[in-house]
């Protein structure tokens, strides 16, 4: 079975709706127009690389953007997201 983007927006619209101050919040680089990869063939111009911000759910596998959370639940969150020292001394500590 074959998702579409209707059916992959619903889902992240679902998983959305059972996050809060719980959630787990990582970050990664990528594209700031397109924060979930959906547009292999982004034009140039939005190809613009930034630190994006993604939380989910306790239990839940689907990473949704901050972009999507409302703004008092992406408030709580920014102040659990990991600092981009702490990414790199994870990364060093398990080499």
């Amino acid at each position: 079975m074959t998702c579409t983007d209707d059916d992959i927006s619903h889902i992240r619209k679902q998983a959305a709706l059972k996050i809060d101050h719980t959630a787990e919040v990582t970050w990664w680089y990528g594209y700031s127009a397109d924060p979930y990869d959906d547009y292999p063939n982004l034009p140039e111009e939005y190809r613009c690389v930034g630190r994006l911000y993604f939380a989910r759910a306790p239990g839940d596998e689907t990473w949704v953007s901050f972009y999507d959370l409302p703004q008092e639940v992406r408030n709580v969150l920014y102040a659990k997201a990991p600092s981009i020292v702490e990414f790199w001394a994870d990364v060093f500590s398990n080499a």
